[in-house]
């Protein structure tokens, strides 16, 4: 690029400059125009240089930052959420939750309040039903996670990934190992939060050998 920048600009100098050509250029405004083509071209071949060396230059980077793969990645957090599941629904925080509801079901029986008894049982089978679709499926755990928003948002920046979702929901993953995406498993750093008993995590290492059943809650299901 730089030869034939060069070359060009001593082309343009020698027509501009040529005294026959000038002679013809008979006038003092005709020379003065000539001059001033001379300098805009001058000047454009100048832009066009620095340009060609900048873009040259942005290539080279791009490559090399290409060719180093640790800093081309991007790296996405992914959860085998059944794991969660269970580690959240067998943890001393759910444990709380389920003895509000059997105290608050045990004081509606008292008053005679059907309306509350038949909610709270309603919703005893819907949550049976969830616990299922969550541990042994791929349902979506939304709402385990809004529980654990800042522990999660902990271990993705400490992880240092931009952003985290179930594996389940992973179409296709490119097995190369030059890939651009790299993905890290946060599954046993996140159950750990729950503070898992031993009984839990045998129960999470059996469910990660085998495949999760197709039964699976719809995404808008409350």
């Amino acid at each position: 690029m730089k030869t034939t920048v060069g070359t060009i600009s001593r082309l343009f100098q020698t027509v501009f400059t040529n005294k026959p050509i000038l002679q013809f250029c008979v006038s003092q405004k005709a020379r003065t125009m000539f001059s001033r083509i001379l300098t805009q071209w001058n000047s454009l071949l100048l832009v066009l240089a620095l340009s060609s060396h900048g873009w040259i230059a942005a290539q080279q980077t791009l490559q090399s930052s290409n060719e180093d793969g640790t800093k081309s990645k991007c790296r996405i957090g992914i959860l085998d959420t059944r794991a969660v599941a269970i580690a959240y629904y067998r943890s001393a925080q759910f444990r709380e939750v389920m003895t509000k509801l059997r105290a608050e079901q045990t004081e509606a029986k008292k008053k005679g309040d059907l309306a509350t008894v038949e909610r709270l049982e309603k919703r005893g089978v819907e949550w049976n039903t969830k616990t299922h679709q969550q541990g042994f499926g791929t349902a979506p755990i939304r709402e385990i996670l809004d529980e654990k928003s800042q522990e999660l948002e902990a271990l993705a920046t400490k992880a240092n990934v931009v952003f985290v979702i179930s594996k389940w929901e992973i179409a296709y993953q490119d097995k190369n190992a030059t890939s651009g995406v790299e993905f890290v498993d946060l599954t046993d750093e996140l159950v750990k939060t729950f503070q898992p008993d031993e009984a839990t995590l045998k129960i999470i290492e059996q469910i990660k050998q085998k495949k999760p059943t197709e039964d699976r809650a719809e995404e808008d299901e409350k």
